[in-house]
């Protein structure tokens, strides 16, 4: 199956990601630089996590999680939490170096690959900006959890990408101590980016992964509009209602008259869902033909 646009957009910025992180990568781990390394641990981490979302977004896209028809949301949720555990994972990394540079001797940074570094990240950067504005194109069309998460991903790759070219140009300061001293500063700004992200997208994420009930209410005004329909249709075989942040979730099953037209049911079924729609704010409600329920 051909991808779609939004794919098509993510699989870019994944190989444009791969291609650029080879020479960052290792000029990172080889400049001895802190901002380097930190940069370099933070490339392939969220790397990994963007094949894992590109991967979840192309099954949800071919229907593979089709019997959770309500269920998409919450999955998306949890990539949105496994991102933020892998940036957890990051600061782990990201902090011990920055704990070892500020608090024991190591050996000087290899200017001349900090240099190269900078000229890749200066690319990096504009990958980044390029990326991010097709992302907002997409967020425009089409928006999801998953493009929002990618977002944030990706400003936080930008950010990250613009403080190690700054900080890896630097070498060309002659005060190597001075130079020390910004090169520890940018790996603890890189840092602290990454803490803001991992308690933002953990914090509301974790937030909305749980399941609550709508409000009464709203849940009478639902069973009303139903039950105004009711010469329309002949047995209610379910009713579904929950709640996951602020988003409202209705699932309808009607069993409609056997001798009925497929087409004058469903038209019964959209009637129902805009009189919910109309009536109860923020909802998503799909109301569909139904077996009719079996006698115990």
């Amino acid at each position: 199956m051909a991808l779609n646009r939004t794919e098509k957009v993510l699989l870019t910025g994944l190989l444009l990601d791969t291609l650029i992180s080879i020479p960052l990568c290792t000029l990172g781990f080889l400049s001895g630089s802190a901002s380097a390394t930190t940069e370099a641990v933070r490339t392939i981490l969220l790397e990994a996590i963007d094949v894992f979302v590109l991967a979840v977004m192309m099954a949800i896209n071919r229907r593979r999680f089709s019997r959770f028809e309500f269920g998409l949301e919450k999955l998306q949720i949890m990539v949105q939490i496994v991102i933020a555990v892998s940036m957890a994972i990051t600061m782990f990394f990201v902090g011990r170096k920055i704990l070892h540079q500020m608090f024991h001797p190591v050996p000087m940074p290899i200017y001349l690959d900090c240099l190269i570094f900078a000229g890749f990240s200066y690319v990096n950067v504009l990958i980044n900006i390029s990326l991010l504005r097709r992302l907002l194109r997409e967020m425009k069309s089409d928006p999801s959890l998953i493009l929002r998460g990618q977002m944030r991903n990706r400003c936080i790759m930008l950010a990250s990408s613009v403080v190690a070219t700054i900080a890896a140009a630097c070498a060309v300061i002659p005060d190597r101590v001075l130079f020390q001293i910004i090169d520890t500063i940018g790996a603890v700004l890189v840092f602290s980016v990454i803490v803001y992200t991992v308690a933002n997208m953990l914090g509301s994420g974790l937030r909305t992964l749980l399941d609550a009930p709508i409000d009464e209410k709203e849940k009478l005004g639902i069973y009303h509009e139903v039950v105004a329909h009711y010469d329309d249709w002949e047995e209610l075989a379910f009713l579904r209602t929950r709640r996951l942040g602020h988003r409202k979730y209705v699932e309808i099953g009607l069993v409609f008259d056997g001798g009925q037209a497929l087409e004058a049911s469903l038209a019964v079924c959209s009637r129902i869902e805009q009189a919910v729609k109309a009536r109860v704010a923020d909802v998503l409600i799909a109301v569909r033909p139904a077996e009719r329920v079996a006698a115990p």
